[in-house]
């Protein structure tokens, strides 16, 4: 997301080059190396990054085209090790074995810290302001941004990228950014480290590098588990960092000044086949790839990022049109050099702009109010705090101050010491507000605090007598009654009833129409596959009931082998209850199909339609649209127990 090389252009014509195995440029002196190709400004390269953050604003934008959209960030992964190692690389050549880290760090602190502060001030100011209840959930995010160890943050706290229900972290978006200055802090070091003390080849060095991206890829598939939240591998700089290795090691192979001088006749019409495929191909991966596909976090990643590491070579090489005809075009570079700024603002403009929740536009309106109002201040910052500092015109504003006129200086310095006192000002109260605030109430039914863990009501064993269910005559019932179900109710069986949030928030409900007939295993955030977890081990353990009720993929995908692996494991109970999804994300239709398709193969398997009940009567769901009011609760409760 970031563009670390300068506005110079390549002008000398290439030299040979290779990663220096003595400590100098392959034998060339410092003074020589003023006849090397230059390191220069690229104009196909922002194309490349107008294309991922373009992916990014559409993902997020839940108009149901780019399900893959999230695949933008790795191309700005792979982007970001291309040229941060092209450019260490430039340093170490032209010095003759220094990388010049100093100046390195200081050039990304100048580039990424100042639109980076002012986006976190303008996001507290306004939460604090206009949305005290998220106040107290940016705390932890603010300090994490300021350490760039937001991906951790969201590790430890169990923040999900994916399936989160309700306005996620404000901040939520600077994962990506913490992995890439983890990688800024880091690489310098292990770069420098090897070149002065290994000294290897070219090759060695760009195998060794590949090696490391595909250990990464190796790490995300051993911790990924199909049917489980894939937070915990995407937020990791463990496992997600085989795109930004794999452009490391491509400008080691590669380097710009590698890619000039005379090629073949027929070359760039094949280096135009090979960018335009690979683009072709980074477009389908936005539009069909699903953040649940197994197949991405067993290898997809890495496939991902070697193919947007074509697509960055062609677009650095001189020779090909496709560069300046698409990828150099105007419009393509306008939103390139913005798209930090884009993907900075576009998060926190988002989710103050929910649809029918925060605004009554919906779909392509709502699109293009939010892609407006995020261009417009990305443009502002591009113009009034990136450029003036990166360019130093604010540097050479303070020094021709100290030449000017006493009467004048005096008037700067007090509009100065007025702007920095109106700053404490402002950081101290927006600091007192977030720590005061309090946490959002929490969706009727739900405990006190989070539950991180199981909530489980205990029953008698299977035999013994159960309580009777007590009346539900003051339960408020909706008008309609429950809908008829062709199975005979089994008098006093006991129920184990394995859930997500959903169900959590119905505990009490439940409890008043079954009474301790009931023993419940629900969780905040849970997908299929920790459900699955649990009727296994209480199928080993033979603790199921009678009866079980089956209610998960509000948070995620279900995957059909376990789906079926789940209603092979309850075919000895005498009823299964699998009760669909109301919830408004791209998995609710997939997830509702698998489960109207694998009921029917069960004979003791029953469908309960929550989807058509909620759709029909949103009276029956919070603000967030999931869970459940209390007259949600009562007729989730109605229509359950009368399956059981």
């Amino acid at each position: 997301m970031t563009s670390p090389v300068s506005q110079r252009q390549i002008r000398e014509p290439r030299t040979p080059d290779s990663v220096p195995s003595n400590g100098s440029s392959n034998g060339a002196s410092t003074n020589g190396a003023a006849t090397q190709a230059r390191l220069g400004y690229i104009p196909a390269l922002d194309g490349v990054r107008a294309l991922a953050v373009a992916a990014v604003l559409v993902y997020h934008g839940d108009l149901g085209w780019f399900s893959g959209g999230f695949l933008g960030v790795d191309v700005f992964f792979v982007l970001s090790g291309y040229l941060i190692t092209s450019v260490l690389l430039d340093a170490w050549r032209r010095s003759g074995g220094h990388l010049g880290l100093a100046r390195f760090y200081i050039h990304r602190a100048r580039r990424l810290l100042p639109a980076l502060l002012v986006m976190i001030t303008v996001t507290c100011a306004y939460v604090v302001v206009f949305l005290p209840d998220e106040a107290s959930k940016l705390r932890g995010g603010v300090v994490a941004s300021f350490g760039y160890v937001t991906n951790w943050y969201l590790i430890f706290h169990q923040q999900s990228y994916f399936s989160a229900i309700g306005r996620q972290p404000m901040l939520q978006h600077l994962w990506s950014l913490a992995i890439e200055e983890q990688f800024y802090l880091l690489w310098p070091l292990l770069l420098g480290l090897a070149l002065k003390f290994w000294r290897p080849s070219r090759v060695k060095l760009a195998a060794a590098i590949f090696g490391g991206a595909a250990v990464s890829a190796l790490l995300m598939a051993l911790l990924y588990r199909a049917g489980g939240d894939p937070s915990r591998v995407y937020y990791g700089t463990d496992t997600h960092s085989s795109g930004l290795l794999i452009g490391a090691g491509m400008a080691v192979l590669l380097p710009p000044w590698q890619l000039r001088g005379r090629i073949g006749k027929r070359a760039p019409m094949a280096l135009d086949v090979i960018g335009f495929t690979g683009l072709l191909v980074l477009v389908w991966c936005f539009i069909n790839v699903s953040e649940f596909d197994s197949s991405l976090y067993r290898g997809g990643y890495l496939v991902f990022a070697c193919i947007a590491a074509l697509v960055v070579l062609v677009a650095v090489h001189p020779a090909t049109t496709i560069s300046g005809g698409l990828l150099g075009t105007s419009p393509m570079v306008w939103i390139g050099k913005r798209s930090y700024g884009i993907y900075l603002w576009h998060w926190p403009v988002f989710l103050v702009t929910r649809p029918r929740l925060d605004i009554p536009l919906t779909g392509i309106p709502l699109f293009v109010l939010r892609v407006g109002i995020t261009v417009g201040l990305a443009a502002a910052s591009y113009r009034f705090v990136e450029v003036p500092i990166r360019s130093g015109a604010l540097g050479r504003r303070l020094a021709a101050l100290r030449q000017a006129p006493l009467l004048q200086r005096r008037r700067v310095r007090a509009r100065l010491a007025f702007a920095g006192g109106a700053a404490v000002v402002t950081t101290a109260v927006l600091g007192i507000g977030l720590a005061v605030a309090q946490p959002a109430p929490r969706p009727p039914g739900f405990p006190a605090k989070p539950a991180n863990i199981a909530i489980t009501t205990t029953t008698a064993q299977r035999g013994s007598a159960p309580t009777s269910a007590p009346a539900a005559a003051n339960v408020p019932v909706p008008a309609h009654s429950a809908p008829n179900t062709t199975l005979t109710p089994i008098p006093n069986a006991r129920v184990t009833a394995i859930g997500d949030s959903v169900m959590l928030g119905a505990q009490t409900s439940l409890r008043r129409f079954l009474g301790d007939r009931i023993q419940m295993d629900a969780n905040v955030s849970r997908h299929f596959g920790e459900g699955l977890d649990v009727v296994r081990r209480l199928h080993d353990a033979g603790q199921l009931g009678d009866e079980v009720v089956i209610h998960l993929g509000t948070n995620g995908a279900i995957p059909e082998d376990q789906l079926d692996e789940m209603l092979r494991l309850l075919i000895g109970v005498k009823r299964v209850v699998v009760v669909n999804t109301r919830v408004d994300r791209p998995w609710e239709q997939p997830d509702n199909n698998a489960i109207a398709a694998a009921v029917p193969r069960y004979p003791n398997a029953v469908l309960l339609d929550w989807y058509s009940a909620a759709s029909q009567h949103p009276e029956y769901l919070v603000q967030d649209g999931v869970h459940l009011s209390e007259a949600g609760q009562a007729y989730y409760s109605l229509v359950l127990s009368s399956k059981l």
